[in-house]
């Protein structure tokens, strides 16, 4: 598929460096992505560029039915040799998108929007956390191990698997609701600011289970008995510690 791509911004991947990128559209819609050090090789160029017709891209990358494409962006990784490196990355990449009202379609709800990435096939959704800002701009934040098509969609009545209902501190200790989906989607969110789960906790006879990213299995082992298959079920309170 190949669509225009206008705003574009690149960035060389420099010994123990990192990489930081920033992209938007005449609509206001932006994206950014956050690379950490040892992600790529050295000499790695990532590049981000905005989608300049939406309507190009949907007749290529038709969405689900009774769902529209807010924005689009296309993110890229080549080696010095010219090799395109699109997926199994070192570490995850952060990309962080952010929608402002005026771009949003009248009525939607931050639970009618998400994230998807284009497999050559179909739009993908993808796991993610989403904050309201003071002038009503929605920012998702996902993380992800390949690079290719990324989008927002809006599906009206949209499950919110794989986030949480409630606004993500930067770092510290808070309850939040569970949308539904399994322990491992929970521990692949990230705060707009970066922050990532450390630990979750439920309450069974008012004594704390939890479970600890770092920890071996067996010390995880009484959570994961709570929740068969490791699907923890939509609406279940959890108590997260973010740092």
């Amino acid at each position: 598929m190949s669509v225009p791509l206008h705003n574009g911004t690149a960035s060389k991947i420099e010994p123990n460096a990192g990489a930081s990128l920033q992209s938007s559209s005449d609509d206001g819609t932006s994206a950014r992505v956050d690379v950490a050090p040892g992600t790529f090789p050295d000499g790695t160029t990532v590049t981000l560029g905005a989608v300049v017709d939406l309507d190009a891209l949907v007749s290529q990358a038709p969405p689900p039915a009774r769902a529209s494409v807010i924005l689009g962006f296309q993110v890229t990784a080549t080696a010095e040799d010219g090799t395109a490196l699109t997926r199994d990355f070192a570490n995850p990449v952060t990309l962080e998108f952010t929608v402002p009202a005026t771009a949003l379609p009248a009525g939607a709800r931050p639970e009618d929007l998400v994230v998807a990435f284009w497999n050559g096939a179909s739009w993908v959704e993808v796991a993610g956390s989403v904050t309201t800002g003071a002038g009503g701009q929605l920012v998702f934040s996902v993380s992800t191990d390949h690079f290719t098509l990324f989008s927002v969609l809006h599906r009206p009545g949209a499950s919110s698997t794989g986030v949480f209902a409630e606004n993500l501190p930067r770092s510290g200790v808070a309850l939040a609701t569970w949308g539904g989906g399994t322990i491992q989607q929970a521990f692949t969110l990230r705060t707009p600011t970066g922050g990532r789960l450390v630990s979750i906790w439920t309450f069974v006879g008012g004594r704390p289970v939890g479970y600890a990213a770092a920890s071996p299995d067996f010390a995880n082992a009484r959570f994961r008995a709570l929740f068969p298959g490791d699907v923890i079920p939509a609406g279940t309170p959890l108590l997260l510690v973010i740092e």
